[in-house]
């Protein structure tokens, strides 16, 4: 497999090269000189309402600095930026709909939940806004664009950071949300087709956590014990260290020289990437995700021919080695562009 490890996944979008071009000219994102781009177009009428998982979510806050960048330097309509105080489906579902101004063209979403959401999104379409989601899939109603987690790579990579944590060989056991959860099979399904392709590594166990955190920890602590041989635990997502102040691991009672390779490196988890509890972690990208999905929301409201776009959010391998450069990256992210 590719190393991954400094490489940027390129993100695919679905759309032509010349279309994408058009769509993105107010990116510039073609190739041309900077005197060479178009001057900013007027505004339009009409409200995007751009709405988060939380206020207090780390990515929430990196989509909205992005996104406000466009918007700064090529939005064409009146952008919103709402989320719940806490992060929360039922918080958000609610919060979509009270969104009932008569002026409302486009709905960029972070989706907390990709079936609770889907009544919420058809009303807001039938009122004639056009719909854009971010984060996991969205299955079950019609959406103009998505900016999704690029899944088959995070899968991957989570099989490459694997491999790098057990060395020359060693066993592990899995932990997994089961084959029905929309957030997470994707990469479940990838990671079990590309552990595969290392035979140094042997899956002892997949663990259905069931997506909670403290069954994670419970089965972590439970199994440890009675196989203490185990060279890691492999969480599909970050459930065992959820609502953790700071890990150890005493604290979860592994075996000496075992530790915890998960996907989501957001800024909680970066204490257990120095610590050495996680040696390995998949993180992603988030610089462009807000610009894109407030740049499809504008190109849906604009066309006369309805057509679905997708940006895959690329994946990076984190350790100890670039977690700084991903610190700093997170930070230029999440920094709102200076008042004009």
């Amino acid at each position: 497999m590719q190393d991954v490890r400094n490489t940027m996944i390129r993100p695919r979008t679905g759309i032509p090269v010349t279309a994408l071009c058009v769509a993105s000219a107010f990116l510039g994102s073609c190739g041309e000189r900077e005197e060479e781009r178009p001057r900013r177009l007027p505004r339009e009428t009409g409200v995007i309402a751009f709405v988060g998982a939380g206020r207090d979510d780390a990515i929430w806050a990196a989509l909205r600095a992005g996104a406000q960048r466009f918007d700064r330097e090529s939005g064409r309509y009146e952008v919103r930026y709402e989320a719940p105080e806490i992060v929360s489906s039922d918080r958000q579902v609610a919060l979509i709909h009270s969104l009932a101004d008569p002026s409302l063209r486009g709905l960029c979403v972070q989706v907390i939940d990709p079936k609770g959401i889907v009544p919420a999104l058809d009303r807001a379409r039938r009122s004639g806004a056009r719909i854009i989601t971010i984060g996991p899939r969205v299955i079950g109603t019609t959406v103009d664009g998505q900016v999704v987690n690029d899944e088959q790579q995070a899968g991957h990579a989570l099989a490459e950071a694997t491999r790098r944590a057990v060395g020359p060989g060693g066993a592990v056991m899995v932990l997994h949300n089961g084959d029905d959860d929309l957030v997470t099979r994707d990469r479940y399904r990838a990671y079990q087709d590309a552990i595969r392709t290392y035979p140094q590594v042997e899956v002892w166990a997949d663990v259905d956590c069931g997506g909670s955190p403290a069954t994670a920890r419970s089965e972590i602590i439970d199994r440890s014990k009675r196989f203490p041989s185990v060279a890691a635990w492999v969480s599909i997502a970050a459930w065992p260290l959820m609502n953790w102040p700071r890990g150890t691991a005493t604290a979860l009672s592994l075996p000496p020289g075992c530790r915890i390779v998960t996907c989501g490196a957001e800024p909680q988890v970066w204490p257990h990437i120095e610590s050495g509890l996680c040696p390995y972690v998949v993180g992603f990208d988030y610089g462009e995700a807000g610009a894109r999905a407030i740049e499809f929301c504008q190109v849906a409201i604009q066309a006369t021919v309805p057509q679905s776009r997708e940006y895959l959010i690329p994946v990076r391998i984190i350790s100890a080695e670039n977690l700084e450069d991903y610190k700093r990256d997170w930070t230029r992210w999440a920094t709102p562009p200076p008042r004009p």
